[in-house]
């Protein structure tokens, strides 16, 4: 589940998360809506966006694997 706003951007991206791990934006969202993947909610130039921590995907891969 996408947890609340933190200060300060950190993290990736939904694309940048689905680059990093070789899956599609709709896997990655699908994790965290599920509670695989842990992603935080933050106020974007365009609205709000949500960030995942590299060490979040690290996990899921090894997971994964």
């Amino acid at each position: 589940r996408v947890k609340g706003s933190r200060k300060g951007k950190s993290g990736l991206s939904v694309t940048q998360s689905a680059s990093y791990i070789g899956k599609s934006t709709k896997t990655i969202r699908r994790y965290i809506k599920q509670g695989a993947l842990p992603g935080e909610r933050e106020s974007g130039k365009f609205g709000p966006e949500i960030r995942i921590l590299k060490k979040d995907l690290d996990s899921l891969l090894k997971r994964l694997s």
